[in-house]
């Protein structure tokens, strides 16, 4: 009895319960309508997921549901449905982040759908290529007595990228010894065909050393640089494998190796060395070294140290100059001390850092002293167009005498510009008193004079007529002269240089005229077939300066002739056979025999006169 009541409790209770609820689905039902339902994304209810998560490398992925509590619930006072069965579930899928779906499969739910604990009550497998996919499952858990059921969906996405095995790497860009010299170098490669997620690079110390991984920048870096320097005189190999996310190539590349050599000193020398040059502290010459190095040249630098000895101070950073010669280098050489010896050297750096220095050379710099000259035995008097040569000695102790000049109170007589200095055949044409130098100009251009050496030049005087003129050698009276040809000569005067002859000749001329002589500095002149008369002669003597005042004392020559005679024996003969009266004809004299006689014609004078006859009838 006591159990039949427990029993009929249980069932009142249970009944009001179902009343309770079937009443309350009035105010939670839903509509159905050919949109769509009413959903709920309860994430507390169902565990849509994808399985790999995210990405798929190989195309292949699935998709699974699992409840997670009791799934009919739909909300608080919502009726329990029927059990769910496979028909209540949908799968669909979108290429286009969900603006458009597709089903791709319904009634997959197993019968796990809506059962209480964590089941899994779907599980679809797919394959796909690469690309973005949504991932969408529906399922309608509950329907009231209008008709309306709701239901809950979830969305899950996946990504395909499938990938290809890494091909076998290359390392294609390997230092030379030169490049790697410093031990700071880079390793270069390209990317191989396939997927590459990432590079392994294998670094070993000679050949039988072991291979350890180096870290690359990036795992996908196409390069490596050593971050610290290898050591010199090392050889280091290396290896290299492309991977992917799912698996590395089939092999590791080529083995490469990079030496690191043992750096060695640049090679420097001095060009067109100035040692043992005197310069200026103006015109400092410009320096010149050649260098040289394996790892190349970073710099050369020229020194120069105190002009006593002591000290490094810095002349300049030399410039390539390639003009000069390959690998010159030059520079500027601007200021330094004053010395008997500035040192001199140049230092070259390679681009490891490695240096060699030339030995040191030594050049003077100092201010140019003027150059002496003096003259050799200069004359203290001479006379006007005397013909002097002035001899000079110079000399220069820094440098070269380029020019001597000889001076007369600042006037420039002459310059020399090879020793001996001289000026040869002076003569000056003026008189006085004078100071007499030289000025010597050394090869910097600085001159001096030479002490003053005082000169008299006297005034040349003209000389004396000549005292004495004879004719042919007889003095005055002198006779009759019968030809015409006489000489006349005179006595030569004390500095005469030449002569002036005049002649006047009676009856003929007013004053006496000069005479046009052969040789004015000889003392005579010849008179060939004078005419026939009197002539008196004068003679002046003369010199640069003048000529005397006075004439010589005149003498006089007669020239007295007898006329010619007529010749003998004119006759007119035809012309070369031509017959007689023809009008041609030859006329011919006798030639007078002159033999023995001193008067001679000089020339001939024919005349003719015209005559005509008278003819009578």
């Amino acid at each position: 009895m006591k159990h039949s009541v427990l029993a009929k409790g249980y069932l009142h209770f249970f009944l009001c319960l179902f009343l309770l609820f079937f009443i309350g689905s009035s105010r939670y039902s839903y509509a159905w309508d050919p949109s769509g339902m009413n959903w709920y994304d309860w994430g507390d209810k169902v565990n849509l997921s994808v399985s790999p998560s995210g990405i798929s490398t190989s195309g292949n992925f699935t998709v699974k549901g699992t409840s997670n509590s009791d799934v009919g619930w739909v909300g608080i006072g919502m009726p329990m449905p029927p059990p769910l069965g496979p028909g209540n579930c949908f799968f669909y899928e979108s290429l286009n982040q969900g603006v458009s779906w597709n089903l791709i499969s319904s009634n997959e739910c197993n019968s796990n759908v809506g059962r209480i604990g964590s089941l899994e009550f779907f599980n679809k497998s797919l394959t796909r290529g690469n690309g973005s996919y949504q991932y969408k499952l529906e399922i309608i858990t509950g329907c009231n007595s209008y008709g309306g059921c709701g239901g809950w969906r979830q969305t899950v996405s996946i990504t395909v990228n499938t990938l290809v095995k890494p091909a076998k790497a290359v390392i294609s860009d390997v230092p030379t010894e030169k490049e790697a010299a410093s031990g700071i170098y880079t390793l270069g490669w390209s990317k191989p065909s396939g997927d590459v997620s990432k590079y392994i690079l294998e670094e070993k110390v000679g050949s039988s050393g072991a291979y350890n991984s180096v870290a690359l920048d990036t795992p996908t870096a196409l390069s490596y640089t050593t971050n610290t320097a290898r050591a010199k005189g090392k050889t280091y190999y290396y290896k290299l494998k492309a991977c992917n996310e799912i698996e590395c190539a089939d092999s590791w590349s080529s083995e490469v190796f990079v030496k690191v050599r043992t750096n060695e000193n640049p090679t420097i020398s001095l060009l067109d060395s100035p040692h043992g040059e005197t310069h200026r502290p103006d015109q400092l010459p410009t320096l010149y070294a050649q260098a040289s190095d394996y790892n190349g040249i970073k710099e050369v630098n020229f020194y120069r140290d105190n002009g006593s000895g002591s000290g490094e101070y810095l002349v300049g950073k030399a410039t390539k100059d390639n003009n000069k010669c390959s690998d010159c280098f030059r520079v500027n050489w601007n200021s330094s001390p004053k010395s008997n010896s500035v040192k001199l050297w140049a230092e070259a750096e390679d681009s490891l850092g490695a240096k060699k220095t030339t030995s040191k050379i030594s050049v003077a710099v100092l201010d140019n002293t003027a150059p002496s000259a003096w003259l050799d035995s200069p004359p203290s008097t001479i006379v006007q167009f005397d013909n002097v040569t002035l001899i000079a000695h110079a000399l220069d102790d820094d440098g070269t005498v380029d020019s001597v000049e000889f001076l007369l109170d600042d006037a420039i007589l002459g310059l020399d510009k090879t020793a001996p200095y001289e000026l040869v055949g002076w003569t000056p044409d003026y008189s006085g008193n004078f100071q007499l130098q030289v000025r010597v100009t050394d090869n910097e251009g600085l001159s001096a004079k030479s002490n003053g050496s005082p000169l008299t030049i006297l005034a040349l005087t003209p000389p004396q007529a000549p005292s004495m003129l004879t004719v042919d050698e007889e003095v005055a009276p002198i006779p009759d002269n019968t030809t015409g040809n006489f000489e006349l000569e005179w006595n030569l005067p004390e500095g005469a240089e030449y002569f002036r002859l005049q002649q006047l000749q009676q009856g003929i001329d007013s004053d006496f005229q000069e005479v046009s002589l052969s040789n004015n500095k000889l003392p005579g002149h010849y008179f060939s077939n004078m005419a026939t008369g009197d002539y008196r002669f004068r003679v002046f003597a003369c010199n640069r300066a003048d000529c005397s005042d006075q004439a010589s004392p005149e003498i006089s020559v007669s020239v007295v002739k007898e006329e010619p005679r007529s010749p003998a024996g004119l006759i007119a003969t035809p012309y070369k056979g031509a017959q007689v009266f023809t009008g041609n004809y030859e006329l011919s004299w006798n030639v007078w025999d002159s033999s023995g006689d001193d008067i001679q014609p000089k020339y001939y004078l024919l005349q003719e006169k015209k005559w005509r006859s008278r003819r009578s009838n």
